[in-house]
């Protein structure tokens, strides 16, 4: 349990009542709290778990869940505990229209799909603006973010 705690940013709350936390303390909370229900769950599917959230708390609520998948996998790492390697999972979340800073941040790996439904991308993050950009056939607007950019490439 300390360790999702950890995990997921809540030690600082973890004798506060529920009603007391914010609303991305609470998102956070709810992962955590499914993620104990299954102790022996190796796969996250997550659905926009920064609905609602402000930019600050949709980056802490994903945060918590990219360190959820690259934790690493055995527990012979130094770096990591027994109770962070058991947590280690793979995570996939559907994020509509992260920031720049979430997506750069905490995304490894991309799926784009366009407006009827067909995959316009799916690959590492790193590759997936520069792929828009081939897309568009042009720059993208100065200041775009990568998900604004992706999400122009597929529509």
């Amino acid at each position: 349990a300390r360790a999702t705690l950890e995990t997921f940013g809540l030690t600082k709350v973890a004798g506060t009542l529920v009603r007391r936390l914010s609303g991305g303390e609470r998102k956070r909370l709810a992962c955590g709290t499914e993620l104990l229900g299954d102790a022996g769950a190796r796969f996250a599917l997550v659905d926009e778990p920064t609905s609602g959230l402000d930019a600050a708390s949709a980056l802490a609520a994903t945060r918590a869940l990219a360190r959820l998948a690259r934790v690493e996998k055995t527990r012979d790492t130094d770096s990591n505990t027994a109770d962070e390697a058991a947590l280690c999972m793979g995570v996939c979340a559907t994020l509509h229209q992260p920031s720049g800073a979430l997506f750069a941040e905490c995304v490894d790996t991309v799926l784009v799909l366009g407006a009827n439904g067909a995959t316009t991308y799916f690959g590492p993050a790193r590759d997936a603006v520069a792929a828009a950009t081939r897309t568009l056939g042009r720059a993208p607007a100065p200041l775009s973010s990568g998900p604004e950019v992706l999400l122009e490439a597929a529509t």
